[in-house]
This record gives C-alpha cells, sequence and structure tokens, in this order.
C-alpha cells in the first residue's frame, strides 16, 4: 500500500506503521522540581540523579490522567497531542522521526516503536521531556523524547472493564485488562494482561465521508462518488471534449448519468459511490501480555526482567479497483457508443479510433487489507551502586516485531487489458455472469503478500554519581555505553489466483517495496552538570553514535538554569545532533506507487487528478542529516498559579527526501527537470505515464515558535480545583528541496485549556482543544478550525465499596467532526472527529 513508502522517508518502512503518533499528558507547576520527586528517567537512570535532568522541561501523564482520557490504546492517547493536550505537541512539531519514544527509559529499536504493541494497562506513567535530548539520545531525539514507564512492584489484583460507544455507527470498542502482583522474597513480580477490540468505521457512517449524489444530478455536487464508474472520454478532432457513460448506467450500481463531468468534458459521466463501500478506520483487535521481575542479590544490587508480547490482527476494505485507460473500440462498441447519442458531434465518419475509458472493476470484487503483527520484547539487567555512591545499570535487551498483510483483490493489467481487447471481459458489464467474462476475472485477479521483520539486540551500561563540590554545591556527571545490531526486511508481492508470481508493475496502481538490511552501532555518551552557587546550573552533554554503514555522528547540548528568585527561573539550550538515514533509504528496492495529481503549472481547487506511475529508488550514498535546536524561556510561580513561556528554534539541514510529486508535474511543465539530477518525466500521447523522482540530502526544514502555558492549583473548602492551559503557535514553517520551498502547511495554533476539580471521592473534568485552520498539501483549499471538547467522571469507592471505581464520560461532546478541504480531499486528522461523541464507561475492581 502506498503508506509504506512514506513511513520508509520517515525512518524505516518496515517499522513505522503508526498513522500517528501524538501526545497526551499533564505536568506540575515548575516542572523542574516535581518531575524530580517522581522519578523520570533518562536513559535507564533516574534523570535527577543524571544531572542534567533538571535542565529540561519535563511534563508527565501520571495513571490518574491515563484513567480520565477514556481512550484504551497508547496510540489514541498519543495521538491527542494533535491539539496540544496539556502542552505536548511541542516534541512533535518536526514530526514523529524526530521524536524518539522509550519504554523504561531503552529504545525498542533503531528503526522506531509500534505504539499499538504496548498494553496500556501496563503504563504506570508517561514522561514527555518537550526540549532536545538528543545529546543523550542521538540525532532522532532534537525534537524531544518519549519516555514511557510500566508498571512494577504492584501488589494486588487489579480488573477493568471499558466499552466505547460512539455516536455514529461503527468503532464500537471493548476493553479488558487484568494486573496481578505478589511479593517473591524480597523481590516482585508484577503481570499483566490486555485485550482490545474496536470495530471498523465505513465511510458510510458519517455524514461528512459518506456518498452523496442525485441521479441525473451534477457531478460537481457529489462526494464520495467517482467519475470512473463507466465512463468513455473522448478528444474530437476540433478539440473538444465529451464524455458519456458505457453501457446503461444502471443506478442499482452506478450513480446513474451524472452531468458537469470534471476536466472539462461536455456530456455525462456513469458515477460509482465508492464511499459506500469504503472503510477510513481500521477494523482492529490487540492481545498483550507483560512481566516485571525484580530481585535484590545483595544489599546495593537488584536483578530485573522485563518482558511484552502483542499479537494485533486489523481488517481494511475499499471499493473495486478503478482504472482510466486507453481503448481502440471493435465495431460493437463503436457503434453502440454512436447510436447512444451521449457523444454529440460524433458519427461514423469523425469517431475517433481510440478512446478513454474510466472503469471500475466490479466484478472482481472488493479491495480487502487483512494484517497481523507479532512482538516480543525482552530486557535482563543489573542494577545497584558502587562507591562513593555511584551507581550502574548495565542491561541486555532483544526485540522481535513480526509484520505479514494479505492484500486482495488487485487485478494483472496486461492479463485484463488482453481480455477486453478479445472480447472476453465484458466491459459494459463487469457483473455479467457469462462463463468467459468470469473466467477473465479469475485469470486477472491478484493478491498481494507483504512481510516485514526487524529483530534489534543491544546491551549498554550507564552510570552517574558525584564528583567533587564547587561553590557549595557537588558536580554530578553521567557516563553510558551500548552496542546494538538490528536486522530488518520488508517484501512484497503479488501471485495470481493459482499462486503464480505477478510482478508489481502488472499490478493495477500496484506498489512494491523491497529491502534486507542491517546495521551495527556503538554508541557512547557523557553528561555533566556544574551548579554555579545555588541560582546557576550549566550542563554539557556529548554523544556519539558510529554505524558500519553510514559512518559517524555527533550530537550536542548545552544547558543552563538560572533561577532570579525562588519563583522564577531562566532558562536556555542550544542542542545539534547527526541522524543516519534509515536502512530502507539505503537498502530497498526501487519502490513504485500512484499518487493522483494535478497537470498543470499551478495546481488549482478545480483541477482534475489523474494517477501517475511514480518510482523513487533508495540511495546508498545517504548521509547522516544534521539538526540544531535552540530553545530559551521562563518558568513563574505566584502561590497558586503558575505559568511558562518558552521560544523554539529548529533548523534541519540534509535529510533524505524527495520532491513532491505535485512540484515534479509544475517543473516538468516549465522546463526545469534538468536543474535536479535523476528526476525524470515520461509522457504517453501527452499524458503523465511515469515520473522518477530520487532520494537525496536535499531535504531542509525551518521551523520556530514558542509555547506558554498557564496552570492553577486552588483549594477550598467546595472543591480542590486545577487549570491548566497550553498554547503553541508556530510563527515560521519552511520545508525545502534544494533551494525550492516545497508546497504543504500544518496548524499554526493548537490550543489545549482543562479544568478540573475534586471533591471527596468524586472527580469531574472539562477539556477543550482547538486547532486553527490550514492549507491542504498543494495550498489549494483550506482546512477548517477544530474544536472539541471532553467531559469525564470518575467516583471512587463506588457505592460504598473500598475496591470499586468507576469512570465514565463522553469524548467530543460536540460531535465535531472531520475537518475536510472539500469532497475531493479524505485526510483524516484526528480520530476523535472520525469517531464523533462517543460515550465511555470504565468499571475498575481492586483487591
Amino acid at each position: 500500500m502506498i503508506h509504506k513508502f512514506y513511513e520508509a522517508i520517515n525512518q524505516a518502512a518496515s517499522r513505522n506503521i503508526i498513522f500517528a503518533l501524538l501526545v497526551l499528558a499533564t505536568g506540575h507547576p515548575m516542572a523542574w522540581d516535581a518531575a524530580a520527586t517522581e522519578g523520570n528517567l533518562v536513559g535507564n537512570r533516574p534523570y535527577f540523579e543524571a544531572i542534567s535532568g533538571s535542565l529540561h522541561p519535563v511534563k508527565v501523564i501520571t495513571l490518574r490522567d491515563i484513567e480520565l482520557s477514556g481512550v484504551k490504546r497508547i496510540t489514541d492517547l498519543l495521538g491527542r497531542r494533535a491539539f496540544n493536550n496539556f502542552g505536548l505537541q511541542r516534541p512533535f512539531v518536526l514530526g514523529g522521526s524526530r521524536t524518539l519514544i522509550l519504554i523504561n527509559g531503552r529504545r525498542v529499536s533503531d528503526s522506531g516503536v509500534d505504539l499499538d504493541a504496548i498494553p496500556i494497562a501496563a503504563v504506570q506513567r508517561i514522561e514527555i521531556f518537550s526540549d532536545s535530548t538528543s545529546a543523550l539520545h542521538g540525532g532522532e531525539a532534537i525534537g524531544g523524547t518519549i519516555n514511557i514507564v510500566l508498571k512494577k512492584d504492584y501488589k494486588g489484583l487489579d480488573i477493568q472493564l471499558n466499552a466505547g460507544r460512539p455516536r455514529g455507527e461503527g468503532a464500537d470498542s471493548e476493553h479488558l485488562s487484568v494486573l496481578w502482583g505478589t511479593s517473591v522474597g524480597e523481590g516482585n513480580l508484577t503481570v499483566g494482561a490486555d485485550i482490545f477490540r474496536r470495530d471498523e468505521v465505513r465511510d458510510a457512517d458519517r455524514d461528512y465521508s459518506r456518498a452523496r449524489y442525485e441521479a441525473g444530478g451534477s457531478f460537481a455536487d457529489t462526494e464520495g462518488v467517482s467519475s470512473l464508474g463507466n465512463t468513455v472520454f473522448v478528444r474530437k478532432s476540433d478539440g473538444g471534449s465529451v464524455s458519456g457513460p458505457l453501457g446503461d448506467c444502471d443506478e442499482s450500481v452506478y450513480t446513474g448519468e451524472l452531468t458537469d463531468p470534471p476536466g472539462g468534458f461536455f456530456g455525462t459521466v456513469c458515477g460509482f459511490a465508492y464511499a459506500d463501500i469504503a472503510w477510513h478506520l481500521w477494523r482492529r483487535q490487540n492481545d498483550s501480555a507483560f512481566v516485571n521481575f525484580s530481585y535484590p542479590l545483595a544489599d546495593a544490587a537488584e536483578i530485573y526482567v522485563e518482558g511484552r508480547v502483542t499479537k494485533e490482527e486489523r481488517r481494511l476494505l475499499y471499493a473495486p479497483d478503478p482504472n482510466l485507460f486507453r481503448l481502440a473500440p471493435d465495431e460493437t462498441l463503436r457503434n453502440s457508443l454512436i447510436e447512444s447519442g451521449n457523444f454529440e458531434g460524433l458519427d461514423e465518419s469523425n469517431f475517433p479510433e481510440r478512446i478513454t475509458v474510466g472503469h471500475r472493476f466490479l466484478g472482481h470484487g472488493n479491495r480487502q487489507w487483512d494484517s497481523d503483527l507479532e512482538e516480543y520484547d525482552v530486557a535482563l539487567g543489573l542494577r545497584g551502586n558502587i562507591k562513593d555512591n555511584i551507581r550502574y545499570d548495565g542491561y541486555v535487551h532483544y526485540n522481535r516485531w513480526d509484520y505479514g498483510e494479505d492484500g486482495r483483490t488487485f487485478i494483472n493489467e496486461p492479463i485484463i487489458n488482453a481480455a477486453i481487447e478479445s472480447g472476453d471481459y465484458n466491459l459494459q458489464n463487469p457483473l455479467s455472469d457469462d462463463e468467459r467474462h468470469r473466467a477473465a476475472i479469475r485469470e486477472s485477479s491478484v493478491r498481494s503478500e507483504e512481510k516485514g521483520k526487524t529483530e534489534y539486540v543491544d546491551a549498554g551500561v550507564e552510570l552517574d554519581g558525584p564528583l567533587f563540590e564547587l561553590m557549595g554545591n557537588r558536580i554530578r556527571w553521567s557516563a553510558g555505553l551500548q552496542v546494538a545490531k538490528e536486522d530488518i526486511s520488508f517484501s512484497e508481492e503479488n501471485f495470481n489466483l493459482s499462486g503464480e508470481p505477478v510482478d508489481a508493475d502488472d499490478v493495477l496502481g500496484g506498489a512494491s517495496l523491497s529491502l534486507t538490511a542491517d546495521r551495527r552501532r556503538l554508541s557512547a555518551f557523557g553528561d555533566i552538570l556544574v551548579p554555579l552557587g545555588d541560582a546557576l546550573d550549566v550542563s554539557f552533554a556529548l554523544r556519539h553514535d558510529d554505524f558500519d554503514d553510514v559512518g559517524g555522528a555527533f550530537s550536542h547540548r548545552i544547558a543552563t538554569l538560572y533561577r532570579v528568585i525562588p519563583n522564577i527561573a531562566l532558562r536556555a539550550s542550544w542542542s545539534g545532533g547527526a541522524r543516519a538515514p534509515g536502512l530502507a533509504l539505503l537498502h530497498a528496492e526501487e519502490f513504485v506507487y500512484y499518487p493522483y495529481v494535478c497537470d498543470a503549472d499551478t495546481p488549482t481547487s478545480d483541477c482534475p487528478r489523474e494517477q501517475v506511475r511514480v518510482v523513487t529508488s533508495s540511495n546508498p550514498e545517504l548521509k547522516p542529516d544534521e539538526a540544531e535546536s535552540f530553545g530559551t524561556g521562563v518558568s513563574a510561580g505566584w502561590g497558586p498559579l503558575s505559568a511558562d513561556f518558552d521560544w523554539f528554534r529548529l533548523r534541519l539541514q540534509g535529510t533524505p527526501t524527495t520532491l513532491s510529486t505535485q512540484f515534479v508535474v509544475s517543473l516538468e511543465r516549465s522546463g526545469r527537470l534538468s536543474e535536479y539530477p535523476g528526476l525524470s518525466v515520461t509522457r504517453s500521447d501527452g499524458r503523465l505515464a511515469e515520473i522518477r523522482n530520487p532520494l537525496t540530502n536535499s531535504g531542509e526544514t525551518d521551523m520556530d515558535g514558542f509555547t506558554a502555558r498557564l496552570g492553577g492549583d486552588l483549594k477550598t473548602d467546595l472543591a480542590n480545583f486545577m487549570l491548566n492551559a497550553n498554547w503553541i503557535r508556530i510563527t515560521n514553517y519552511e520545508r525545502r528541496v534544494g533551494v525550492e520551498t516545497q508546497p504543504g502547511d500544518i496548524p499554526r495554533n493548537r490550543i489545549h485549556v482543562l479544568l478540573r476539580a475534586d471533591r471527596n471521592d468524586l472527580s469531574v473534568q472539562w477539556n477543550t482543544h482547538a486547532v486553527t485552520s490550514f492549507w491542504n498539501s498543494t495550498r489549494t483549499k483550506r482546512f477548517r478550525k477544530w474544536v472539541g471538547h471532553d467531559i469525564a467522571l470518575n467516583w471512587r469507592n463506588a457505592f460504598g465499596f473500598n475496591w470499586f471505581e468507576l469512570t465514565g464520560g463522553v469524548l467530543n461532546v460536540g460531535n465535531e467532526g472531520q475537518s475536510r478541504p472539500g469532497s475531493d480531499e479524505d485526510h483524516i486528522l484526528y480520530t476523535d472527529s472520525i469517531l464523533g461523541r462517543t460515550l465511555f464507561l470504565t468499571a475498575k475492581f481492586g483487591i
């Protein structure tokens, strides 16, 4: 599927199957002090012991925040960072590939992490480091780090049952989790299991996505309808263009004839309502289990084991394949078209020898993808103290991720074209029961098979401790060494119904990607915190990664914190980091995909878009890119109130990238392709046929902005009230390839306001989140603003039982729908907007 390519561009196609990495979190005013008492991590060690953690802006999603959120998947929980929930959009402003996600302070692999493989029942808290941590974790952490901390040292039994019911059809969900922990001698064993189910959402289930049309009406007034039902498009010798149905255009199958065809044609089209069939949210089920075991070996040492296993299954459905192709009609078809009267001005004397047909292969059936993945993760470690208060943590870690996807029903283009030419395939009636027609369908049917695997092994040791005193305070240090090896493979193959292989180039709209590669890495880092009196701290951190394929990558960070008075502090940081290109970008074979583009110098909102074959190949000469981050901020507190303001500037250079397909078309039409070596455009009969778009270290991104937060904690006789209001503003955003600015945009403002009230055993929470409007990818239309509201109620010791707790509420109270610039776009922004208003209820039993 096409999304695999874009994931490969971001990091490694076989690993990054997440459609979104997004964040929900909460913090405390003056976060450098409050967070330290919660034992946050940098690497595998408590960051307040590891020195410069206090100079990182840190926020925490607590267990209570998770339970009040009403969501039961890590992907959905973090997915709400699109709204800047709790001010945590900041780490992701450059995209997920520039935010490192850790589990218990460790990488899952160098290729990324599949958030769907993490059971939410296992999560104790989520820590967000919104400033660059590249000097500790590498260049991919230039935007920040998210550390997911799993539960441990638990005693007792906890059972949770949850159900979610959206107002619209589809997406009903159920969740069951069990957590059990007990003492094992002086140690602890904590185990848990997590089961999640969610139904699909179909386009027809939502007002904004269902098909809208009226038989005999205008195509311009339709939504969720394609002109490629069964339509003939003809270019006349006088330069005019006319279109009409191919066959009867039965309204029980198609939309019936529609006027005002796209692309400047005169006549009608036979449309097809693909939105009556397509899904836009997968059906999924996840089964997970985890274990945490720790046992003291001596007074100053502890052995620990951490393990996870996950199995996930998903399904997605699309309407049957469409195609737009050239055809020389036989005499019977030619006469039928002329006699229909749908092609004004054409008769036997001037009817062209070749026509263009937009056809939906209904007889082949709907396209369907069934995927499954399994992930296994285990770590064995030893931690403790040695003399002079030096702490150590040594570990060995293994992760395996297996992915498979079976797709059907696709079409062998050369075979179906031959069947059309011979008359075996009934082009006018794709649902014909004629045996020759059915045989042509069987012979041209194709199924796809994708397989991916990642194996990652790493081992490391990390130390931290005090040095000598300076100006009355002790200098602290940390250092670490890590070795890692990763093997990845990914393949996509196609087969006919007899099991014989089919070339990807022969599959209608098919894509291909093949990859087998490995990488070894040796990393070392050091960090030192120098307190210059009681008011000023300065930290220095360095990291070097040595890769066996692309050489070295160096990262650094200098940060300061100045306490002006006890309630006001200033901070600043400068970071740099180099990120190695993903293995897919270095070693994958040619990747083919078929995006829709407008064949014009400058695309407009009404420009017709057609699919074009695009070929992108890997580049073994790619080098690590470079990133730089500047930040400065102030935090202040006045009694129950607190405020933070941070300005940031991010710069990326030499990122592996390709030009946008639409931009390539504009270059070709303006005669500028020669300015970009390796870039080419091929046309057939004047129409776009193929684009070759190579990967190079030519990408650049500039981003500037600021974040602001206002918080408050007020205790009264009525209740305890909490306020947390956050705003992120992007003041400058530009993405370039070479010197050419690329189209596209992002929301410039994201706002989140939370109000919570606690009284005795009751808590009520209200969330408001908003995203301002922004341009679509071609800057022809704007997505409208999006504002949503949630409410949740928590009742502890429900009905007087101290072992029973209820949490319920409504997500997206206003039933705010999807933000889309127009019917020709299908841009899913937020899971909340897809689900619509959703009621949820969680029952928790603790023993």
